[in-house]
């Protein structure tokens, strides 16, 4: 796999993100003319689904509705939803498996974690065909600052690239990773190396990983970067970050 990885990630994002990447992509690009009475209507039908889901085959949900006399064939409006509890990370920690559908295998599952910026990550699962379903999503707000699926991009959130160079060409991403872990003023420079040679018009990263990457910039030998846009993810916007960032690069900077 290793060896076919990069001439696979080569072929159309919708052969290689799964079967979901195609519709999802068309939903997303046709429900963005809707009204917003369309759109609740949609939510809603999507929500029974899964509200029905859970309570027959999610443990905690079972529970949690049972006691609080919750029934999901009767949900009709967001508002329903104030008859249950507020979900918090401890009950997750304290009881993973809990959360887990009975009817779905674990072949079909992919663990992963928060990015940990509160003290101590959150461990999840995912389904494997959420992945293109997921691209699909990021792929339709980053149209709108004129992202293309083929094009190249840097990645700085959350990979620690263990090489001594401490970045990476990832097929899957069709991005280069830069690591966040080591953002030493030399490093730094490597960095902006690779990105100024490898002509990568966005980056990819957290707020906090931009800020770090940009205060480490401002050394006088190293030549400024030209970005179309900063593609923000992950973290929250704080007072002052998006003013510090687009002066700095002297682009847009979005996030979701």
């Amino acid at each position: 796999m290793s060896l076919l990885k990069p001439a696979y990630y080569r072929l159309p994002a919708n052969f290689c993100y799964g079967p979901r990447f195609a519709p999802t992509l068309k939903l997303l690009e046709e429900s963005q003319r809707w009204d917003e009475d369309r759109l609740i209507e949609y939510q809603i039908s999507k929500l029974q689904v899964m509200l029905r889901h859970c309570a027959k085959h999610v443990p905690y949900y079972r529970r949690i509705f049972r006691e609080a006399g919750f029934d999901p064939g009767s949900f009709r409006r967001l508002s329903d939803l104030r008859a249950l509890p507020l979900l918090d990370k401890e009950t997750i920690r304290s009881r993973p498996e809990d959360f887990l559908a009975d009817n779905i295998g674990r072949r079909q599952m992919i663990y992963f974690t928060t990015g940990g910026t509160m003290g101590q990550p959150l461990g999840l699962y995912n389904l494997k065909p959420n992945v293109g379903l997921e691209k699909a999503f990021i792929y339709t707000l980053w149209a709108r600052v004129g992202f293309r699926h083929s094009d190249r991009r840097a990645i700085l959130r959350g990979s620690a690239v263990k090489n001594r160079p401490r970045w990476k060409y990832e097929p899957s991403e069709r991005a280069f990773v830069f690591s966040n872990f080591h953002m030493t003023s030399e490093n730094v420079a490597q960095y902006a190396r690779v990105i100024r040679e490898k002509k990568l018009p966005y980056l990819h990263a957290y707020p906090s990983a931009v800020i770090d990457f940009a205060r480490l910039l401002k050394e006088p030998d190293v030549e400024p970067l030209n970005f179309k846009a900063i593609l923000a993810a992950s973290e929250n916007i704080y007072p002052g970050q998006r003013e510090f960032i687009e002066s700095f690069f002297g682009t847009r900077f979005f996030s979701w």
